[in-house]
């Protein structure tokens, strides 16, 4: 009777420390697995960057503008893994004035040569 009792709890206590051996290496393993992961994306996030090339236009005849021009495109040590993006952003608008004055003396003109009911002084501001 004594011996069956030992023999019980030998038994349980070998089942017992092989399924705490087993949890043990399977949370182990679980813990490798994702130290490895998280080091190969540290390792594959450290390698990207972005690439920028900028610079500034100008548009227009009468009215002109300066747009501050960004080209950007995400690269892979030296891969590139997008297409440029191209950003446009407004920086200055300057108008001519000798332009505008111009252009006001030829539309007033050509008005006039239309012979058309319109109050050219509207136009000129005299």
């Amino acid at each position: 009777m004594i011996y069956k009792i030992l023999w019980e709890l030998l038994v349980s206590l070998v089942a017992g420390s092989f399924v705490g051996l087993l949890v043990y290496y399977q949370n182990n393993y679980k813990l490798r697995m994702i130290q490895a992961k998280k080091e190969v994306d540290e390792h594959f996030f450290a390698q990207l960057r972005v690439e920028q090339k900028t610079w500034i236009e100008r548009r227009g005849r009468i009215v002109r503008d300066y747009v501050l021009v960004v080209e950007e495109r995400l690269m892979y040590r030296q891969f590139p893994l997008t297409q440029w993006n191209k950003h446009d952003q407004l920086i200055r608008q300057d108008v001519d004035a000798e332009t505008l004055k111009g252009l006001a003396r030829e539309a007033t003109r050509l008005i006039g040569e239309l012979k058309l009911p319109i109050n050219t002084r509207v136009l000129t501001g005299k």
